[in-house]
């Protein structure tokens, strides 16, 4: 009967995880155009240091999972 269920439980996690994901880097852009000014520095220097940190993490994870 709930096979399907792992499925959509799937889905649903990774919709939660990426719409988080999303979320938190608006709210850290805006706090640092906030901080620094509208300037598109600001702008493209979170994008990039987000970018960085988010690889970082993932292949963190992924090495930590090995065995």
């Amino acid at each position: 009967g709930g096979e399907w269920l792992a499925y959509v439980l799937a889905v649903a996690v990774f919709l939660f995880a990426y719409s988080t994901q999303i979320t938190w880097y608006y709210y850290g852009e805006v706090g640092a155009t906030y901080i620094f000014g509208e300037k598109k520095w600001v702008a493209l220097s979170f994008k990039i240091i987000f970018l960085v940190a988010g690889s970082i993490t993932f292949q963190l994870t992924l090495s930590s999972n090995k065995r």
